[in-house]
C-alpha cells in the first residue's frame, strides 16, 4: 500500500440514509481478527483505528508484522481504539476521540 490514510480499521458506527447512528449500541460482536504483513506508506501516524461498540466490545484483535512509514518520513505508531478487549501484538495508544473514521 502506498500513500494511504491507515492500514487497518474497524467501525461499528451505523448510518442509514444519511442519518447518523450510534457507535456504542451495536450488539454485533467482532472478535478473533488477525491482520498483518502490511507494508508501505501512510499519510498520518496511525496504523489502525478500532472503533468498537460499548454494547459488544471487540475481542481478541491481533495486529502483527506491520511496517508502515509516514509519507514525509518516520514510522507510523498510533493505534486509536474505543472498546477493545484483548489486544494482541499491539497496544492501543489513545482513544478515538472523533479521530476514527465513521
Amino acid at each position: 500500500m502506498h500513500n494511504v490514510e491507515q492500514a487497518w480499521a474497524i467501525t461499528q458506527c451505523t448510518s442509514y440514509n444519511g442519518v447518523p447512528g450510534g457507535c456504542d449500541t451495536s450488539k454485533f460482536k467482532i472478535s478473533d481478527m488477525h491482520w498483518g504483513n502490511a507494508r508501505g506508506t501512510v499519510r498520518r501516524d496511525t496504523v489502525a483505528t478500532l472503533d468498537c461498540s460499548a454494547e459488544a466490545p471487540c475481542a481478541d484483535i491481533e495486529l502483527f508484522d506491520n511496517e508502515l512509514t509516514l509519507v514525509d518520513g518516520g514510522e507510523a505508531k498510533a493505534y486509536l481504539c474505543d472498546n477493545v478487549d484483548g489486544e494482541i501484538g499491539f497496544k492501543c495508544t489513545a482513544p478515538c476521540d472523533g479521530r476514527c473514521p465513521k
